[in-house]
């Protein structure tokens, strides 16, 4: 992943301009790319170029969950199923860990819900993001839940 940097925050940055992705551009795009210490990572690259990534997490707090990050696809190459290659790359990692995995999507972001919901995700919480908007408010989110076959309930 480590020569995909700068590609990947790259296509960041084309996210962020069309689709205010992350709402605040960070201060460090590449420490936000890597995502801190990420359990497991994956590219999705078209046309031999880095173009998306998603991202595993150890989820905050007690319980041993799993949490989806950073999850994005540069605007020339959706429409190609990256986005749901990548999460489905996230869930059979989570399968092999038997692992519940969470994540959390902006409400606005109805695209994306669509997509979790296709892949299994259900809905199970919701509240107010730890991140700003540009304006300085926490935006709502939703979180979706998926639990691996044969796995925690």
């Amino acid at each position: 992943m480590h020569g995909d940097l700068p590609a990947l925050v790259a296509a960041l940055r084309r996210v962020h301009e069309q689709d205010g992705y992350p709402s605040v551009w960070p201060e460090d795009p590449l420490a936000f790319v890597q995502g801190g210490a990420p359990l497991a990572a994956w590219v999705g690259v078209v046309g031999g170029v880095p173009a998306g990534q998603v991202l595993l997490c150890r989820a905050p707090g007690e319980g041993g969950g799993l949490e989806v990050k950073r999850l994005f696809v540069a605007p020339e190459a959706r429409g190609q199923r990256l986005a749901e290659q990548l999460m489905r790359a996230a869930q059979a990692e989570g399968t092999r860990r038997r692992g519940v995995l969470t994540l959390q999507v902006q409400e606005k972001n109805r695209a994306a819900q669509r997509l979790y919901a296709r892949l299994g995700w259900v809905p199970s919480g919701e509240g107010v993001a730890a991140w700003t908007d540009p304006d300085g408010s926490h935006p709502r989110v939703l979180v979706f839940t998926w639990s691996s076959p044969g796995g925690p309930a």
